[in-house]
């Protein structure tokens, strides 16, 4: 990849990242208050009607957020077809949750879903009146903006749910959480974009726009039944309570791995789209971007996971005790999954939706059958296996993106050996750690999380000082320090 192409990714990626972390923590933290105020029962209500109204959003987006983005002109006019479709979509899908709230909540065995989703439903047509503006600044890249607009909006959510939470709003602040979420972002997105929908609407446009954008509905509509078919089966079978305690360990150990991988997709689709002609460029940003990704997320999730018997009753309270081995083995599903992101954003950009959708298709079926198969022994087993379908996926994930760029094994094991190195020290170093509380008793549960985060941190960065040092080097093109003279010189 040349080196301007290479500076801007590294930019862009900055933004996102910034934007991805900076909202990624400010939900948790305000998650990990809101368990403290709330109860597992009340998030598991919550985590049905979201679940719900995040399959009805992605049925009235028809991903033409992607068709925006990868098509390489875009009128005026396409930009107002997909506005008004998708205004018109996210109406209808608002008036149906209004209509059936009680219907669905019927089918998934929770009553008290139906308030919840009723408050939910004009998350649909906010959504659709935001996508095209954010289509617009991510085909700019304008990344710096909408780093301000995913951190303000999230502070603005997050600030409001603990609110009614502390007023004894119970379960429906989390919905307050999600509702002003969206209108911050409407309402910022619309004051950044210069674009507005003029009146005009094409039968034409609308199918260039839906050409593109139907295998990716396809792919994104089983990503969805992945991301939350684990939920509604341990909702269905085993409770509100239960799910409570899944959904806060899901997000404890895939919250990081989500999220990076989002961004470095979000960040890799619009940079292998510019590239797609270029092999050459496309593999060389492929291993600097797993390179990347897999030294950030892999000793993020492994060590929340090693610290879970410490961390999730400090932060979560002694309520939530159930959920540590759900995150440890969460854990492992995350950094497996973690490895299909830029797989995801190569062959998108490169236009392979229908070799994407496939993914997707073997990830449903996999995932499917490793829940159903671990159902038998309760929310932990149907955590085992989906941890068991994510090491299965990993490498199909892989495996298919070296159909399209020439990326060797030998490449991939280079990548990914700084990171799986790293993490081995830093789990070496925690258990050594263990060893030593255990021995020198110590009453304060934060003073032994900090030691064990301490003695993790120091065994990941210091064998990685190295190759750290150079890749900043590389990528930042700060000059080595000159070589000093000898003596004799």
């Amino acid at each position: 990849m040349p080196q301007p192409l290479r500076h801007l990714a590294v930019q862009w990626m900055a933004w996102a990242a910034l934007a991805r972390i900076g909202e990624d923590g400010l939900h948790l933290i305000g998650r990990l208050v809101l368990a403290r105020l709330l109860w597992p029962e009340a998030f598991g209500t919550f985590t049905l009607a979201a679940a719900i109204v995040a399959g009805l959003v992605l049925c009235c987006q028809l991903q033409f957020n992607a068709s925006l983005v990868q098509t390489p002109t875009v009128s005026a006019d396409s930009r107002a077809t997909a506005f008004w479709t998708l205004a018109a979509l996210g109406m209808v899908g608002t008036a149906l949750l209004l209509a059936f709230a009680g219907s669905l909540a019927a089918i998934v065995g929770d009553p008290a879903v139906a308030p919840v989703l009723r408050i939910l439903s004009a998350l649909v047509v906010l959504s659709g009146c935001a996508t095209v503006p954010r289509a617009w600044l991510w085909r700019e890249f304008g990344f710096r903006q909408l780093a301000g607009l995913a951190l303000g909006a999230e502070a603005a959510g997050t600030t409001a749910a603990i609110g009614a939470a502390v007023a004894g709003a119970g379960v429906y602040a989390l919905a307050v959480h999600g509702l002003v979420v969206v209108l911050t972002e409407l309402a910022v997105l619309w004051a950044l974009v210069p674009w507005r929908p003029h009146r005009h609407w094409s039968y034409r446009e609308f199918v260039e726009l839906w050409r593109f954008g139907w295998p990716l509905v396809g792919r994104r509509g089983l990503d969805y039944l992945v991301g939350y078919g684990d939920r509604f089966l341990v909702g269905y079978a085993f409770g509100p309570g239960a799910l409570g305690l899944y959904a806060v360990a899901l997000r404890l150990a895939r919250g990081i791995a989500q999220g990076m991988g989002a961004l470095f997709e979000r960040v890799g689709f619009p940079v292998f789209a510019r590239t797609q002609d270029d092999l050459d460029r496309s593999r060389r940003g492929f291993l600097d971007a797993l390179r990347f990704q897999a030294a950030l997320t892999f000793p993020l999730v492994i060590g929340v996971a090693l610290i879970a018997p410490e961390l999730v009753p400090l932060v979560l309270g002694g309520a939530w005790v159930g959920a540590v081995p759900l995150v440890q083995i969460l854990a492992v599903r995350a950094v497996a999954t973690s490895l299909m992101a830029l797989p995801r954003a190569a062959l998108t950009g490169r236009g392979r939706q229908w070799l994407v959708f496939s993914l997707s298709l073997s990830a449903t079926v996999t995932f499917a059958l490793g829940w159903l198969l671990g159902a038998a022994w309760g929310p932990t087993g149907v955590a085992a296996g989906g941890a068991a379908a994510g090491l299965l996926l990993a490498p199909l994930s892989l495996w298919m993106v070296r159909r399209e760029v020439p990326i060797g094994v030998r490449d991939l094991g280079r990548a990914l050996l700084p990171a799986l190195a790293g993490t081995a020290s830093m789990a070496l170093g925690v258990g050594l750690a263990s060893r030593f509380l255990a021995a020198v008793p110590v009453s304060s549960a934060a003073t032994r999380t900090a030691v064990l985060v301490l003695a993790g941190s120091l065994s990941y960065v210091i064998p990685l000082s190295p190759w750290l040092v150079r890749e900043v080097r590389r990528h930042a093109r700060v000059p080595a320090p000159p070589a000093r003279e000898s003596e004799s010189a």
